[in-house]
């Protein structure tokens, strides 16, 4: 299935919220996508921009949870979909 296909359905490991930080990750139940919630409510309540200011658009800049964050996985299977 391509990433668009994924984004349409708004699925992500047979649940809704593809792209949404608070949303519930499907594998941990007892956390949110967004591994640092706080952080983002901050941002966002300034009105920055989350990417960039929260997750980081650079190595020097990403967030101390990039890698292992489920917000930030969700993107890469969608662009992984996208390839195929």
């Amino acid at each position: 299935m391509a990433g668009h296909q994924i984004r349409n359905m708004g699925c992500f490991g047979g649940h809704s919220n593809v792209g949404s930080r608070t949303a519930i990750n499907p594998h941990h139940p007892d956390q949110p996508m967004c591994l640092e919630p706080e952080k983002v409510k901050a941002i966002d309540a300034v009105r920055l921009n989350v990417d960039e200011h929260a997750c980081g658009t650079s190595r020097a800049d990403k967030c101390s949870r990039f890698h292992e964050c489920p917000y930030q996985n969700q993107d890469l299977l969608i662009e992984a979909a996208d390839e195929t």
